[in-house]
């Protein structure tokens, strides 16, 4: 879910989009798997959330955007986790996002502020893309729901 305001004005917020868990050698899902197995070489912690104008369907191979163009951290505080669900949310304000037309969205494991940086652990391509203008902030809402 994305929300974007604007003086403090919700202007839009979308409905939860479907993304992809990518599953190749270190990254996704396969991290997961590797901690199981007792490899901690990644933390399997989701650290960044970016945003691209990449508009190649997602697949299971990916390891990174089509073409990032911003990225925020995600705040320990406002990850929560609750039953088979985890939530992340992250803050895109204004002053540090380009003005620009975002088409993707990716989340990445024990990444740093630097673009690219990290494992990617998912990507979707947003139904209707977020056109970011001048003097608005973005907040993304990232969630991850397991099923048994």
């Amino acid at each position: 879910m994305t929300t974007c305001s604007k003086t403090g004005a919700v202007l839009r917020e979308t409905g939860w989009l479907p993304n992809l868990i990518v599953g190749n050698a270190q990254r996704g899902v396969f991290i997961l798997l590797d901690l199981l197995a007792n490899n901690q070489t990644y933390s399997g912690a989701i650290t960044h959330i970016a945003l691209g104008d990449g508009a190649v369907a997602p697949n299971a191979s990916n390891t990174q955007l089509g073409n990032e163009l911003a990225r925020s951290a995600v705040a320990g505080a406002s990850t929560v986790r609750s039953g088979l669900q985890v939530t992340f949310k992250t803050f895109f304000p204004d002053v540090l996002t380009p003005n620009d037309t975002y088409t993707e969205i990716g989340a990445f494991i024990d990444g740093t502020i630097t673009l690219a940086s990290g494992r990617l652990w998912s990507r979707l391509i947003l139904a209707a893309p977020l056109v970011k203008a001048s003097g608005e902030d973005n907040t993304i809402t990232y969630r991850v729901t397991a099923s048994v």
